[in-house]
């Protein structure tokens, strides 16, 4: 309280205290006239140009965006059950680059080297045809699902190099149990391309 009141006790004068507290003068704000007046902006038609908004929210994003998008939102929000979650645990990238280097070298060969292979063969047929002449193919990588899925199940498959971002990912996702299911070792890489 800013005062107090002592009551007098029996034959004592009653004695009133005030006391007041300093208050800090005001700090003196210096008065600056503007050289410029407050004029509100009037954005209608016709009138002041309106500020530039970030209207991405607003666009129309095409649908594979949006797909995208929403995909990435649900991978976030939701628990990921493990068939689907041992394709977020790929190869490393030395891993992965010595892997595809390899794989390189068994490239499937083109038409080319196939019609040149075929003429040496018949060449070699001509010379002796006696002789047995292999027109067999060079090993080669074997692409495509049905076909790597014909060679897991023959066991003829020594390597199943398998891509992570596969869309929709359920055409690849039985495909490790498979190579386990044939004792085929396999290798989930990062990006299909």
């Amino acid at each position: 309280h800013s005062f107090c009141t002592l009551l007098a006790m029996p034959g004592k004068q009653r004695v009133q205290q005030a006391t007041t507290k300093k208050v800090a003068a005001p700090y003196p704000k210096e008065t600056v006239v503007s050289q410029f007046s407050a004029r509100p902006k009037n954005f209608g038609i016709g009138a002041d140009v309106p500020y530039s908004r970030d209207i991405s929210r607003f666009m129309r994003w095409p649908a594979f965006v949006t797909r995208q998008r929403k995909k990435r939102v649900l991978q976030r929000r939701l628990k990921i059950p493990p068939a689907l979650n041992q394709f977020r645990q790929v190869a490393d990238r030395s891993t992965r680059n010595e892997t595809l280097k390899f794989v390189k070298k068994y490239a499937p060969e083109t038409r080319k080297q196939r019609r040149e292979r075929v003429r040496k063969a018949a060449e070699a047929k001509a010379k002796d045809s006696r002789k047995t002449v292999s027109t067999k193919a060079p090993t080669a990588v074997v692409t495509g699902l049905q076909e790597v899925t014909r060679a897991i199940e023959r066991k003829e498959a020594k390597l199943v190099v398998i891509a992570n971002n596969v869309d929709p990912i359920e055409l690849v996702m039985w495909l490790p149990s498979l190579c386990r299911a044939n004792k085929v070792p396999y290798a989930v890489v990062k990006d299909k391309a």
